[in-house]
C-alpha cells in the first residue's frame, strides 16, 4: 500500500527532487554526501511542515535525536531496522504523526527527568502529567492511557488540555517535540 517515489544519493539532490516532487513520508539518513541529513533536514522541516520525516541512523546519541526531533523529525529508526519495523514506523507517522521506538522514548524522558532538554523555560508539570507525557510519546492514545493508569478517559483529556495550556503545545507531535 506504499509506493517508493524515489531515491537519492545525496542531500542536494534530495532537495531538488523535493522541488518537483514533495512526498508524504521521507526516510531521511543522516549520513549523506554533498549536503548532510542534518543540514537538509531543518531546510526540509521548514518548507514541508506537513511531510513526516524519519531518520534513518547508526547513531543514538542523546544531543543528536533531540536535535531531529527539535528540527522536525517524527520518527527515528536505526539503520538496521528490518523492513517490518519500517513499515510500522511509516504507518506510526501517518496515523499518530510520529514514531519513537522505546529507546528513544526512553533516552529523552530521562533527559527532561535531568532537566536537560525541553524548552529554556521552566514548566512546572505534576507527576501525573509527567506520566502522561511518557505514555504519549509512547504513542498511546487517550482511551489506552486511562486504561493504563486506572481513570477515566475524560480524566486523561483534561490532564491533556492542562498539558497542552502548560507547555504551549497543540497536539501530540508538538507535545513530543516539547518533551
Amino acid at each position: 500500500e506504499l509506493d517508493v517515489v524515489f531515491d537519492v544519493a545525496n542531500g542536494q539532490e534530495l532537495l531538488d527532487r523535493l522541488n518537483e516532487q514533495p512526498v508524504d513520508i521521507l526516510l531521511l539518513d543522516l549520513d549523506m554526501p554533498v549536503l548532510s541529513g542534518e543540514k537538509v533536514l531543518p531546510i526540509i522541516s521548514e518548507e514541508y511542515p506537513h511531510m513526516g520525516i524519519i531518520i534513518v541512523s547508526m547513531h543514538y546519541v542523546t544531543d543528536l535525536i533531540y536535535r531531529c526531533v527539535a528540527q522536525g523529525a517524527k520518527g527515528f529508526l536505526p539503520k538496521q531496522s528490518d523492513f517490518e519495523l519500517v513499515i510500522d514506523a511509516i504507518h506510526s507517522v501517518i496515523d499518530k504523526g510520529f514514531y519513537f521506538d522505546s529507546m528513544i522514548t526512553q533516552t529523552l524522558l530521562t533527559e527532561i527527568r535531568k532537566g536537560r532538554l525541553g524548552n529554556e523555560e521552566e514548566v512546572a508539570l505534576t507527576t501525573r502529567e509527567e506520566e502522561i507525557i511518557e505514555l504519549v510519546c509512547q504513542g498511546k492514545r487517550n482511551k489506552e492511557i486511562a486504561d493504563e493508569l486506572f481513570v477515566s478517559q475524560r480524566t486523561v483529556e483534561g490532564h491533556r488540555r492542562n498539558i497542552s495550556e502548560k507547555t504551549q503545545t497543540e497536539n501530540a507531535v508538538e507535545l513530543v517535540i516539547f518533551a
